[in-house]
């Protein structure tokens, strides 16, 4: 299709038509500044906000290049932009089509660009006021996130996707020492509640943490979480429902431990009654794993008792 031809007889017939105040329009550059073109009156036209879109449509399809960004400016919803039922009816299929072209095209213009250290937003943390605008924005449904199928898209977009050491090392620095508020922790624990983790995604959470050593801080906070918390009755009911779902309930029946083993297990059961008196909790539901984390040490025997010895 000849768009420059479609353009040029479209300019022609609206100069003959152009519409004037009261009625709204808007000023369009005949000639895009990006290629050329100036503030000179012969350069500008005045155009109904359809007629308006129409152009950048047809010029974008000509050019190519940045003059898609200026078609996706104009799709999104504005202020000045008249808003009543005629026009909406008559324009609607107009922005649809070019809400999809524009967001097309310039996928294909920004890929790559602005990215990492590049952006020129970089290192720039978002003001108060900011924040507080998204947050009313997501609880009003208008933010594009909002939706079920936004996130829905994300989140396949996101699966299996391979994440550097080098990437994850800059994550971790931008989230360390940033605490989250109490409203964003009940949140995030609202979200998981009831959800069921795979056996492949445990085994994946058990092979991250593997080999991986706390800091003193992080033992520390542990500590002080855990320090006067009592399971509650669901906890333990669930703990127990758990536990009769195991299959092979009784796997040592019949067999009989050494002296050496009787030993560990006992140095251990001492260890645990430790801890489950500094944290006020039951000692069948102590872990080694929690000892260590608390600083109970038995030495080596841990070792051994770990290793089924």
């Amino acid at each position: 299709m000849n768009y420059a031809r479609i353009y040029a007889e479209f300019i022609s017939d609206r100069l003959t038509k152009q519409p004037t105040k009261p009625d709204y329009f808007e000023k369009h550059h005949i000639l895009p500044r990006c290629k050329g073109g100036g503030n000179e009156c012969l350069n500008i036209i005045r155009l109904t906000a359809e007629d308006h879109l129409f152009a950048h449509i047809v010029l974008a399809r000509i050019h190519g290049g940045s003059l898609w960004h200026a078609v996706s400016m104009m799709t999104m919803q504005s202020h000045k932009r008249p808003h009543n039922s005629g026009y909406v009816r008559r324009s609607r299929k107009i922005f649809a089509k070019a809400k999809i072209e524009a967001a097309a095209a310039h996928s294909v213009i920004m890929k790559g660009r602005f990215t990492g250290e590049d952006h020129p937003m970089w290192g720039i943390p978002c003001s108060e006021l900011s924040k507080q605008k998204t947050r009313a924005r997501h609880a009003l449904g208008l933010h594009p996130m909002s939706s079920p199928e936004a996130r829905k898209k994300v989140s396949d977009a996101l699966k299996g996707r391979y994440f550097s050491p080098e990437h994850r090392e800059k994550i971790s620095k931008t989230k360390m020492g940033v605490k989250q508020s109490d409203e964003t922790c009940k949140k995030k624990s609202a979200s998981h509640m009831g959800k069921k983790l795979s056996a492949e995604h445990i085994k994946n959470l058990i092979l991250a943490q593997t080999g991986k050593k706390k800091s003193a801080q992080a033992v520390a906070n542990m500590k002080a979480a855990l320090t006067g918390r009592k399971l509650s009755p669901e906890h333990i009911e669930s703990l127990k429902v758990a536990a009769s779902k195991r299959e092979n309930k009784t796997p040592f029946l019949g067999g009989s431990h050494s002296d050496a083993t009787k030993k560990r297990m006992s140095e251990v059961n001492q260890a645990k009654k430790i801890y489950a008196k500094m944290y006020c909790v039951s000692p069948k539901y102590v872990s080694i794993a929690m000892m260590k984390l608390a600083g109970i040490v038995i030495g080596d025997q841990l070792e051994g008792v770990n290793k089924g010895a």
